[in-house]
C-alpha cells in the first residue's frame, strides 16, 4: 500500500426469502477500514430492505449480523454516516444503540 491511505477490506450480508425462492428482501454492505495510525474501525455503507419486508426486522437483523462479523474481527465500533433529515433513520439508528459522535470526518461540498 501506499503511505498514508487508508486500506478498506469491503464485505457484505443478503437476507433472502426461501419461502418465495431465496427472493432477496435486504441487504447491508460496509468496510473495515485500517487508518493509517493503525486504528481499524467498521463503516456501514449501504443497507437497504425491499418495501415488501419493511416493519419485518430485517434491517435489525442485517445489521446484528454486522454487528456480530465486527466484533468476531475484534472491533470496537460500527460508524455510519446519515442524512440529518432521515427522522426515520436516526429513530431507527438509536433503536440499534448508536448514538451521534463528533467522530474524524467533517463533510465539504464543492458546488460545480
Amino acid at each position: 500500500t501506499l503511505n498514508g491511505l487508508v486500506e478498506e477490506t469491503a464485505f457484505g450480508f443478503i437476507a433472502d426469502d426461501s419461502s418465495k425462492g431465496n427472493k432477496i428482501c435486504g441487504f447491508s454492505t460496509g468496510v473495515i477500514r485500517k487508518e493509517p495510525d493503525g486504528e481499524e474501525t467498521a463503516w456501514i455503507h449501504l443497507t437497504g430492505v425491499h418495501p415488501e419486508y419493511r416493519h419485518h426486522k430485517i434491517g435489525s437483523r442485517l445489521a446484528e449480523a454486522f454487528f456480530e462479523y465486527c466484533l468476531q474481527k475484534s472491533l470496537k465500533s460500527v460508524h455510519i454516516n446519515v442524512n440529518w433529515g432521515d427522522a426515520s433513520m436516526l429513530t431507527w439508528l438509536g433503536t440499534l444503540g448508536f448514538g451521534m459522535s463528533l467522530g474524524k470526518l467533517v463533510e465539504f461540498e464543492r458546488t460545480l
